[in-house]
């Protein structure tokens, strides 16, 4: 179930490079079931996402980050939350507990009494 999630994007306004470079990361990518491309800040799917077995809750928050590639005095970051809905699908049907019952009845029952 791999699939991109959009986009974030981060604006460095220094003026020359390395210190106007900025890459991006994720805080917890939740067993690798995310990722984000360190140049584009392409946000994706990488892990298997199924809402009763997932390892991430239905709603997500993933801390992203941007930093520069400064090098005097530091490198500078900031960070932004992007929000994550897993919507639940149908994709388990009803099951009984139980694959057959047996009732006994007397044949003279009264209708309506069971």
């Amino acid at each position: 179930q791999r699939g991109v999630l959009g986009t974030v994007s981060a604006i460095d306004l220094d003026v020359s490079s390395p210190n106007n470079r900025v890459v991006y990361s994720l805080e917890d990518t939740f067993g690798g079931t995310f990722n984000i491309d360190v140049v584009t800040g392409v946000l994706s799917v990488t892990g298997r996402l199924d809402r009763e077995a997932s390892n991430i809750d239905a709603i997500t928050t993933l801390k992203v980050f941007a930093t520069d590639q400064g090098v005097f005095p530091m490198a500078l970051a900031s960070n932004a939350t992007v929000v994550v809905k897993l919507k639940d699908i149908n994709d388990h049907a009803p099951a009984f507990s139980v694959s057959s019952i047996v009732v006994n009845i007397p044949e003279n029952m009264a209708l309506g009494s069971v």
